[in-house]
């Protein structure tokens, strides 16, 4: 079995004589001896989307070290810190990544609630404002929804907070792979 990537290119559906599809792929790669093969026998076809496979990108790369960051500080500060705890606090550090808004009283918590049920880096804080009634509150997007310029600056920050506390992190020509390549996935979303 050989597995490729392609891109559906076309679809013809015939209903006479009998019910038949006509798929047209654009296959990367050569498939001349394959297709010399198997020519004219029945095969068997799985299409699905393409996924990416990588060892350690951007975001993993960056929960290895916040992993890492818990532990430090755990020991440092005498304070169980957990991964998590050191994700939500970076992400309160990233300018940018917020949204401020004026809410009137009754509405702060089930829009609190909707919001953070988005994720574990999704966030919010409410403020005091000066109109009776309302309150300012911060609603800050979890790393899912950063684009390169903002991954960029949550590693940055992460290994900062980490050579503050000693901890080994990569290299900066490594960690510009995974900006790179968190930038390659962002585009292959679009």
């Amino acid at each position: 079995m050989k597995t490729m990537p392609a891109r559906l290119v076309d679809l013809k559906i015939r209903q006479y004589p009998k019910a038949q599809t006509l798929l047209t792929l654009d296959i990367k790669g050569d498939i001349a001896e394959e297709y010399d093969r198997l020519k004219d026998k029945e095969v068997t076809v799985t299409i699905q989307p393409k996924s990416r496979h990588r060892s350690l990108d951007a975001n993993a790369y960056a929960w290895k070290l916040m992993d890492q960051l818990a532990d430090a500080l755990t020991v440092k500060r005498a304070k169980p810190f957990t991964a998590v705890d050191v994700y939500r606090d970076a992400i309160l550090q990233i300018p940018g990544v917020s949204e401020r808004l004026l809410v009137q009283d009754a509405a702060v918590e089930r829009l609190r609630r909707g919001w953070e049920h988005n994720g574990i880096g999704w966030q919010s804080e409410v403020l005091p404002s000066a109109y009776p009634g309302y309150v300012t509150v911060i609603l800050y997007y979890g790393s899912s929804s950063y684009d390169t310029r903002q991954m960029g600056a949550l590693l940055d920050y992460l290994i900062a907070l980490g050579q503050e506390l000693g901890v080994p992190t990569d290299t900066p020509e490594q960690v510009e792979k995974y900006k790179y390549y968190w930038a390659q996935a962002q585009a292959e979303r679009k």
